[in-house]
């Protein structure tokens, strides 16, 4: 029986083609050609393991693919002796990057494996001659500390009792057999049919461990899989020899390995790596490999190197040279993992390039192509750009596709780009490796962990794996860290990395949504966003953690991120270095007394311009660090936590929390004692409703309309039921985690009672915002922000845009702001310095009307397009964005963005963005602000913000400016109704929420004490 799964082998599996007999004579030597001849395992097999040898995997496939046609069989159902070259196919396969198709003759191979599971019992004597083979030279890398185990002289081939060549005996049970006519009769005397039973094991070892780790977390799932372990247990009464009795015993713990057993199997396998003689047998490599597996997942990276070492010797001696290509690429990255001397990790892979040259192009090109891989790692350029041409030259004829090789010759180019400063050729090769191993679809690609989604999400639509185990399967494969895997395999990290998974991630929502775990549901949602930020800019993603790793503060992260960025910069001393001195060379930028941003002198213009050449250089190690095999902490997209956010929060907080998702709109109540959720009725598009109160709201008049507090109500009602509502009453302070359209409208404005004067919530509770559940944490932090200068750049239009009462605002603003860090912006938009932009380290404050769309260039000066100009310019600083960000009179401008997936995905990436980069706090405007109204407000924050949390302080100042009236003429929301308003014009309320309801604060910080 084949898996569920779509099979790719069928087709070989039923056709009908008879095998010649095998010889009566076993074989006069131990060569892979000899064995060739008089054997059950067909001629063309041997071939097939030459030009493997010889890296031509495509000519080696043909061949296996005879041997198997040629190989015995009855109706249907085929021998033992097809085992090999299905094995072998399917390394083929692996070797050439799909590992969908490999799997299939995995399985295929194990199936038969199962059905003709008493085949050991059928074997007699065996020929006693020396099994390896006598063209292998010695080999030439071996440790000092190395188990320096001889190769034992195996016999090559076993007599096994068929009753004919063309019978298949191996697929009765031994208490059936010769119980009626029909069945098979001993051989006849002096007729014996050889076959070649280690090869045999051999093969399915490899089978088994190849399709434990291609299928991970399936393989328990897979309905072959309980039917393995029996499939290589003797017969009790079976008097196997030594080298049979240890290849079955490795091949049946092999078979019976879970993430439970390791501990178990591995024990095994150690046992059984050596005879009684204390000399290796052929299996001995593959053993050695399983338990380098083993010690990858449990990041023991020096046991991983020694296993690995000690197989490429055991693989040697035994002429196998596929095992020593695997080997040497897995001890290679362990080599760097543990800081082995270079020129020691340079002897060993020369050592291998010799024995190579007479035994294996495969093995010479590994060893050559670990050899450049470990100078990029280095940053022996030099090396890698002699020697890369070569390599990719000598992979380049047709009949040699290793894809594998070819992505890491222009992964080793792209980090030699990067050192020289060239970012464009450095992203260009990195793009080439990853589409290398991408393949045409993620069941045919070469990255382990895509292939595994992939398959995941099929089985479940199926109905083959159960919602509940399916959820956990997709949780495990998106989330889990992966550290063995980026240290040893880093370009499949990077390709599963970069791949779209939204289909995942939605599948995982809707599995949450089945069960009743609301916990369980707002972590999928949480990932959800997530996912959502880092779509298409994982590797940015990556970039930006190392980032933080080398130049954030410790202070802003927790002492677990401390420890893991420490280990980071450990790992990377050049960049720690640089890192350092960037900050002795900022430092004078933010000390007393502080430069005037009006008047550079050319000292510090020196000093910045060697700034800004060093974080050029920095950005470009920075791109190349990003590539190594290192294990990046994964707090870009905090990860939700119940229990770290039910410390963070209040016993008077209460979080609303909102999730989008094709359509639909899913809430959640969360406190520190309870979590509701409810699904939004969105059978009536809400879009038109939102879009007429924000329009009455940014288009300021005398009066509100006189249904305005009906419709808010009606709103309301719609996103928060009753029964939450009123819950949410006993709460001091709302956090609200919006997404889709209630980013576009301002919760404080719900009317608290549905009839009688219009009182908005924000008369009564704090208010503040967060992205996401998981960025909360830092966010309300109960501590001050740094005491760091602000920087506030400020335009008379923004002011006054139709007036004359611009300038005199400006004025005004620039005395509260501080006017020697304050910078005026010309009404037409002439480019601002950068260094004004980028040396904002503390508070940043804009005071200019702009209007936004695409979070990738959300601005920060008008008229200007520079990248500098924009939020994109903090992100490659090594200091990051600034710790507090005010952008008053900032507009969503409500446009489609590039990529979008849901509603509001727009703010959702640009919030996440400078959090990510060490923002505590955002203070945003929804529409176009200014005028009298916004200084009176600033004001009486400034006042109040004096050691109270900006939520609190806030709410203090709108309150106040209820209390005032101002003129229409000095209100830039005034003139936006399209009448001009004049001095006759009644004032606007303070009331109006026009006034006061544009403004969004992300986040809830104190403000540092005795500061204003």
């Amino acid at each position: 029986m084949l898996t569920r799964y779509p099979p790719l082998v069928t087709l070989f599996l039923l056709a009908a083609v008879a095998c010649p007999s095998a010889s009566a004579q076993p074989p006069n030597n131990s060569s892979r050609a000899s064995r060739s001849t008089k054997n059950l395992i067909q001629p063309g097999y041997y071939t097939g393991l030459d030009l493997l040898a010889d890296g031509q995997t495509m000519g080696a496939y043909q061949a296996f693919e005879e041997a198997y046609t040629q190989s015995r069989q009855a109706g249907n159902d085929r021998g033992i002796d097809s085992v090999p070259p299905l094995v072998m196919m399917g390394e083929c396969l692996y070797l050439q990057g799909d590992i969908g198709g490999a799997l299939q003759y995995f399985d295929a191979a194990l199936n038969v494996s199962v059905q003709c599971s008493h085949w050991l019992s059928l074997l007699g004597p065996s020929a006693p001659v020396d099994r390896t083979d006598s063209r292998n030279k010695d080999p030439l890398w071996s440790p000092p500390n190395s188990r320096n185990a001889a190769m034992g002289m195996a016999p090559g081939v076993w007599q096994i009792r068929l009753g004919g060549a063309n019978r298949l005996p191996e697929r009765i049970p031994p208490s059936q057999q010769n119980s009626s006519p029909n069945n098979i009769p001993p051989s006849p005397p002096g007729d014996p049919i050889w076959i070649d039973a280690l090869e045999v094991l051999r093969c399915q070892a490899i089978a088994l461990r190849r399709r434990a780790n291609l299928l991970g977390p399936l393989a328990k799932y897979n309905p072959l899989t309980p039917s393995l372990p029996s499939a290589f247990t003797l017969p009790p009464a079976a008097q196997p020899s030594e080298w049979i009795k240890s290849g079955a015993s490795i091949c049946s713990a092999i078979a019976a390995l879970e993430p439970s057993t390791a501990n178990e199997i591995g024990t095994q396998l150690k046992q059984q790596l050596s005879l009684g003689s204390g000399k290796d047998h052929p299996l001995t490599a593959i053993a050695l490999l399983v338990l380098a597996d083993f010690a990858v997942e449990s990041n023991s990276f020096p046991a991983a190197s020694e296993f690995a070492l000690e197989s490429s010797l055991s693989g040697a001696r035994a002429g196998q040279p596929e095992h020593v290509e695997e080997a040497i690429e897995l001890w290679s990255q362990c080599a760097f993992q543990n800081q082995l001397d270079y020129q020691a990790t340079g002897k060993t892979l020369l050592g291998v390039s010799k024995w190579a040259s007479g035994q294996s192009r495969l093995v010479l090109l590994r060893a050559q192509l670990e050899g450049v891989r470990q100078a990029a790692l280095r940053g022996d350029w030099e090396t890698v750009r002699k020697q890369s041409p070569a390599i990719t030259a000598a992979i380049l004829p047709k009949q040699i596709l290793l894809p594998r090789m070819d992505a890491g010759i222009a992964y080793a180019q792209a980090k030699l780009a990067f050192a020289e400063n060239n970012l464009a050729t450095g992203i260009q090769k990195l793009e080439e490796a990853l589409a290398i191993l991408r393949g045409n679809s993620a069941m045919s690609s070469a990255s382990t962990r895509l292939y595994q989604l992939q398959l995941t999400q099929y089985l479940i639509a199926e109905n083959a794996i159960s919602s509940e185990v399916g959820l956990a399967i997709l949780s495990g494969l998106l989330d889990a860290d992966r550290i063995g895997a980026w240290k040893t395999k880093v370009l499949e990290e990077l390709v599963f990395q970069m791949a779209d998974k939204l289909d995942a991630r939605r599948l995982a929502v809707r599995l949450a949504l089945d069960s009743n775990d609301l916990e369980l549901q707002v972590d999928a949602w949480e990932r959800w966003k997530s996912a959502r930020f880092l779509n298409g800019s994982v590797l940015q993603g990556r970039l930006a953690e190392l980032r933080r790793a080398l130049h954030a503060p410790y202070d802003s992260v927790s002492a677990e991120e401390s420890k893991k960025w420490e280990s980071i910069r450990v790992a990377f001393p050049a960049l720690a270095k640089n890192a350092k001195t960037l900050e002795e060379w900022t430092r004078p930028f933010a000390t007393t007394p502080k430069p005037d941003l009006r008047k550079w002198s050319d000292e510090e213009t020196k000093r910045w311009e060697s700034v800004v050449k060093l974080s050029s250089v920095q950005e470009s190690l920075l791109w190349s660090a990003t590539l190594s095999p290192v294990a990046v902490p994964e707090t870009l997209t905090p990860r939700w936590n119940r229990k770290t956010l039910f410390a963070t929060l209040s016993d008077q907080d209460g979080v609303l929390a909102y999730y989008s998702l094709q359509g639909e709109l899913h809430g959640y109540y969360v406190t520190k004692k309870e979590i509701r959720s409810w699904k939004i009725d969105e059978s009536q598009n809400v879009g038109p409703d939102v879009r007429n109160l924000m329009a009455v709201c940014s288009k300021a008049s005398s009066e509100l309309p006189a249904d305005f507090s009906k419709q808010t109500n009606a709103l309301r009602r719609r996103w928060i039921p009753d029964e939450i509502w009123e819950r949410m009453k006993s709460a001091d302070r709302w956090i609200i985690a919006p997404d889709g359209l209630v980013w576009g409208f301002p919760l404080e404005l719900f009317p608290l009672a549905s009839a009688g004067e219009y009182e908005p919530a924000l008369s009564r509770y704090r208010i503040c915002y967060t992205p996401t559940l998981a960025a909360l944490e830092p966010l309300i932090r109960p501590r001050p922000l740094a005491r760091r200068e602000r920087i506030t750049l400020q335009s008379a239009d923004f002011w006054d845009p139709n007036g004359g009462n611009g300038k005199g605002l400006l004025e005004r603003s620039a005395t509260l702001c501080g006017k020697d860090r304050t910078l005026d912006i010309p009404s037409n938009g002439a480019m601002v310095p950068s260094p004004y932009l980028k040396i904002a380290s503390g508070h940043y404050t804009s005071l200019s009307p702009l209007r936004w769309d695409d979070p990738n260039r959300f601005p920060l000066v008008p008229g200007s397009d520079a990248v500098a100009n924009q939020i994109a310019g903090w992100n490659p600083l090594p200091w990051g964005a600034p710790e507090s960000i005010w952008l008053l009179g900032h507009a969503h401008a409500n446009g489609e963005i590039p990529g979008a997936i849901e509603p509001g995905d727009e703010w959702l990436r640009w919030t996440l963005g400078l959090l990510s980069q060490g923002t505590r706090h955002i203070w945003i405007s929804r529409w176009p602000v200014g005028g009298e109204s916004t200084l009176s407000l600033l004001t009486q924050l400034q006042d109040n913000l004096e050691g109270a949390p900006f939520t609190e302080a806030w709410q203090r100042s709108v309150a106040t400016v209820w209390l005032e009236e101002f003129q229409p003429t000095k209100e830039p929301i005034a003139w936006s109704q399209g009448k001009e308003p004049t001095a006759s014009s009644r004032p606007i309320p303070g009331t109006h929420p026009g006034l006061w309801g544009g403004y969004l604060s992300i986040g809830d910080p104190n403000s540092p004490e005795g500061s204003r």
